[in-house]
């Protein structure tokens, strides 16, 4: 069956491409410009899915500049258990305070909220716990996300909150008085006075950066919560917004703050900077997507994919190999969002972009050429968009994937498998459930554009 699609044919009548089809190509169709031309478009041929468990991702390393960071647990019974921890460092920021004579009166943890990271029942309570870290990060290091980071499990700070607004500003003490000031919104955390002391009284510390991160080593922070994500924004060099105040009072009685900074604060040649990292602890068991693993049968009917630590979509794509004489011109992938009863989108909400990758000839996840050419993902699209076909609205990702599917047809070795994640894992909690190749209403397309020789 032979299937035209409106919008591919506008794009081909009025495209001209002197590229060759073994080209990369910023258009999606090659040849095109000459009269007489037999263009053919089908979605016919067939594409086969798995969910199958993805994998860690990086969480820091130097030069990587991530702003948001999830802290809380989600827990549903279609994607299981996420619990997302945050690990990190302050730094002195350059300066070298000088608290002689000075009485501690209190140490805050002050963090920023960021509505980017939330995610699930924002009405829910949270229970928010420091701990210090056991052992020194090295900032020349990698971290992944599934990494195992020992801390000291003595708290040395933790608040309870009965509900979290991320969209409102609060009003805090200015220290100084009994005055309150309007700010942004943000967590506030009382740390133990023997351990914000500790970091206070050591001169050596408050001068040097080594022994700095000898004695505040870093903080691990959880968040014991039900089904709630918070956004926390630990951002760049200039985003001092999230940090450790100490409220002192000086050797003259004055009331004075000095804050050390959470941010990437670039601190050597080698772009380095404070350690900011997630780590997270995933648990399918007892899930629908449990059931659901390295089952093609059941991803004909739907298929999964997670951000964080989660789930991905492996596509085998080889069917695209038939027809090897026919040139290829334009390919695109669709898939439709599955609205399901027991589904709330509203509280869990679903992946806003995704990506295609190829796993490469050196084991590494890399993303496909119709990415890699295109900044800002105009050619290659994927986002989640809302599709008016005939007066039925339906939610759907379009991706096109004509580079990556010429690169195929030409050599299999490394590109028979495309796996379909979200867009930056990293920073949200958000999850798709989407319709497979073999529903009945919503099937996966595969919309292709050939030229006959």
């Amino acid at each position: 069956m032979k299937v035209f699609f409106k919008f591919i044919v506008i794009g081909l009548v009025i495209s001209v491409s002197l590229i060759s089809c073994d080209e990369d190509s910023i258009v999606g169709s090659d040849l095109l410009g000459g009269e007489g031309l037999e263009i053919e478009f089908t979605d016919t041929i067939g594409v086969s899915i798995i969910t199958e468990i993805g994998e860690p991702i990086i969480a820091y390393r130097p030069g990587t500049q991530i702003s948001t960071f999830l802290l809380g647990e989600i827990d549903e019974p279609i994607f299981g258990k996420a619990k997302s921890n945050i690990v990190c460092q302050a730094s002195r920021g350059g300066s070298s305070p000088d608290f002689a004579g000075s009485t501690l009166d209190s140490a805050v943890l002050i963090l920023k909220l960021d509505t980017l990271g939330l995610y699930g029942d924002q009405q829910a309570s949270h229970n928010i716990k420091v701990y210090q870290l056991e052992t020194e990060l090295l900032r020349d290091d990698t971290i992944y996300s599934n990494d195992v980071i020992d801390f000291n499990p003595s708290e040395i700070g933790s608040r309870s909150f009965s509900s979290i607004n991320a969209f409102d500003s609060i009003e805090v003490n200015d220290h100084k008085g009994d005055s309150l000031r309007l700010t942004y919104p943000q967590l506030r955390i009382p740390l133990d006075m023997s351990f914000a002391t500790s970091l206070f009284e050591n001169a050596d510390a408050n001068s040097n950066d080594t022994t700095f991160l000898q004695t505040l080593k870093g903080m691990y922070l959880t968040d014991e919560t039900d089904n709630s994500m918070l956004g926390i924004r630990l951002g760049g060099d200039r985003d001092t917004l999230s940090r450790v105040s100490m409220f002192y009072t000086d050797n003259e009685g004055v009331k004075r703050k000095f804050s050390y900074n959470i941010n990437f604060a670039i601190s050597s040649d080698d772009y380095s900077g404070n350690i900011r990292a997630n780590v997270f602890e995933m648990d399918l068991t007892g899930s629908v997507v449990e059931s659901a693993l390295d089952d093609p049968l059941y991803a004909d009917s739907l298929f999964y994919i997670q951000s964080m630590d989660g789930v991905r979509a492996k596509i085998d794509m080889t069917g695209v190999l038939a027809r090897p004489d026919d040139l290829l011109n334009y390919a695109e992938l669709e898939f439709t969002l599955a609205e399901l009863m027991d589904d709330n989108l509203e509280e869990n909400p679903p992946i806003t972009n995704l990506l295609a990758s190829f796993i490469n000839e050196d084991g590494k996840l890399e993303v496909i050429n119709d990415i890699a050419l295109d900044i800002g993902l105009s050619f290659f699209d994927g986002s989640l968009q809302e599709i008016d076909e005939n007066g039925l609205v339906t939610t759907k990702y379009r991706m096109n994937i004509t580079n990556y599917v010429k690169a195929l047809r030409n050599d299999p070795t490394y590109l028979s498998n495309l796996y379909i994640t979200g867009f930056s894992p990293i920073q949200t909690a958000k999850r798709s459930v989407i319709y497979g190749p073999g529903h009945s209403t919503y099937p996966v397309r595969l919309k292709l554009a050939f030229t006959k020789p």
